[in-house]
């Protein structure tokens, strides 16, 4: 039984060890390629804050 678990154990440990590096690699290598995706819903929120001119109907 104490076999199992720690076996069980490992192979937790090694996948947040892989979450984590895989966190970090998003974060850290890639964050300029992220900040600047099409799909980055923060530059559209940024584009709906810029300051437009009346909308005149006659």
């Amino acid at each position: 039984m104490t076999r199992q678990v720690r076996r069980v154990a490992v192979v937790l440990f090694l996948l947040f060890g892989a979450l984590f590096v895989n966190l970090n690699f998003l974060q850290v290598l890639r964050a300029d390629d992220l900040s600047n995706d099409n799909r980055n819903s923060r530059t559209i929120i940024a584009e709906y804050s810029i300051r437009r001119g009346s909308i005149v109907a006659q």
